[in-house]
Parts: structure tokens; C-alpha cells; sequence
């Protein structure tokens, strides 16, 4: 079944579940044959497993498992945005992490395909704006890095930290007076990131913007309460 609907075999599926087939049996590679689905793009083959998942097997076809963790993470795995929209729309799990990839929103925004608007989806189901992955920092230092500053606005407003700190211990804001980037600056400040925040090595953002004679944030900085005497 896995196989078949990894391939989007709708006849060969069908005719497994007239068999009797446990839909709900874990492989292991995809988890269920709905992970697999979800992750090659087979819309009708989704549809279809879901509903035989809810109306024979009786089971939550959202419970974690296989590599993927869930299907709406297998979906975002693939970039398949159709697949991605229709299972939140029939009430797929936004919020809980699953799978080696982490969070369904992490895994959304390390994709190469990336729209604002399902990021939004994803986040008015519940996903966290504030999610961490340790060796990248939060989903907000992903989508700076990434400079998609349309999508760290929708985390800002959905409650993201913008005073997180990151892998290295440094704050956004931090890390966007080092590498001098005045949008992702622009965008902090705009949301109230604290200018005063102190990293672990003892600096804040206004020292990092003199040592690199940036007098354009410094100014910005301090018309934004920087502390001169910190």
C-alpha cells in the first residue's frame, strides 16, 4: 500500500483497501501509506487514505510515526503546497513537532519553495512562531537569514521573540548590526526588539554597529533608546 500510493497508483490502492488492507500500517520508511502520499504530491491519493483512515480504521490519521513523523510534515517535506493546505484545512496538526526534521513550520521555511500565505496558514493552526532548532536558531533567525522579510513580519506579529538568542548567543538584532543588514535591522526595530540587550560576551547592538563605524544604525540605534553608557 505505502508503495502504490508513493506512486499515486489510485486503482492499485483501491483495490488493496477492497482487500482489507490495514491502512493504518507503519513502514519502515514513510510511516503510512498517507505519509508517502503527501510527500510524492498525490492529492487524490491523500484524499482518498484519509477517509478510509477515519471511516474503517477507526485511528487518528495524523498520530506521528515513520521518518517523515506525520503527513502534513511529509507534505512540507516535499513542497507539495496543495497537499500542505488541503490537510490543515481538514484539521492536520500545525503545532506538535514531529519527525527528525522538527516542527512542521521549521521544516516549511527550510524549504526551498516558501509563501508567505501558508506560512500564515500554518500559524493561525496553532504552529509556534517561536520554535528553535539548535544548530540554526529560531524559525524567525531562519527566515531573516533566508532575507524572507515578508514571513519574519508574519512571525513578529504572531508573537515570535525577536530578542531570542540564537546558535552563536547573539540576538537578531545582533547578528544584523555584525553583518550590517539594514532591512532585517529596519524590521527588528519596527517590532520592538530591545537595543539594549545584552549577548553573553557582553556587548549590545550599539557596540557591534561603532566597532563596525556603521554611523547610519548607531544613529537609528540610539533614536531608538540605545543606552550610551551600557
Amino acid at each position: 500500500l505505502q508503495m502504490a500510493s508513493a506512486d499515486g497508483d489510485i486503482e492499485l490502492v483501491l483495490l488493496l483497501i477492497e482487500r482489507s488492507v490495514n491502512v493504518g500500517y507503519e513502514g519502515h520508511h514513510f510511516g503510512t501509506a498517507l505519509n508517502a502520499a503527501a510527500f510524492f504530491g498525490h492529492l487524490e491519493c491523500v484524499m482518498l487514505l484519509l477517509v478510509w483512515f477515519c471511516i474503517d480504521a477507526g485511528v487518528d490519521p495524523y498520530l506521528p510515526g515513520g521518518f517523515f513523523g506525520s503527513a502534513l510534515n511529509a507534505s512540507i517535506r516535499g513542497c507539495n503546497i496543495q497537499i500542505i493546505n488541503f490537510l490543515l484545512q481538514q484539521n492536520a496538526y500545525a503545532k506538535p513537532p514531529h519527525g527528525r526534521f522538527g516542527t512542521h513550520l521549521y521544516r516549511y521555511l527550510a524549504c526551498k519553495v516558501r509563501h508567505s500565505r501558508f506560512v500564515r496558514l500554518l500559524l493561525q493552526h496553532g504552529a509556534s512562531a517561536d520554535v528553535t532548532f539548535p544548530t540554526e536558531g529560531t524559525v524567525l533567525h531562519l527566515a531573516c537569514r533566508e532575507n524572507k522579510f515578508d514571513i519574519a513580519n508574519l512571525l513578529l506579529e504572531h508573537g515570535a521573540d525577536d530578542n531570542a538568542f540564537g546558535p552563536d548567543f547573539e540576538t537578531l538584532l545582533h547578528i544584523a548590526c555584525e553583518i550590517q543588514d539594514e532591512h532585517v535591522i529596519n524590521v527588528l526595530l519596527k517590532h520592538g526588539a530591545d537595543v539594549n540587550m545584552i549577548a553573553p560576551d557582553s556587548r549590545v547592538a550599539l557596540h557591534i554597529a561603532c566597532t563596525k563605524g556603521n554611523l547610519e544604525t548607531a544613529k537609528q540605534l540610539l533614536g531608538n533608546g540605545a543606552n550610551v553608557d551600557v
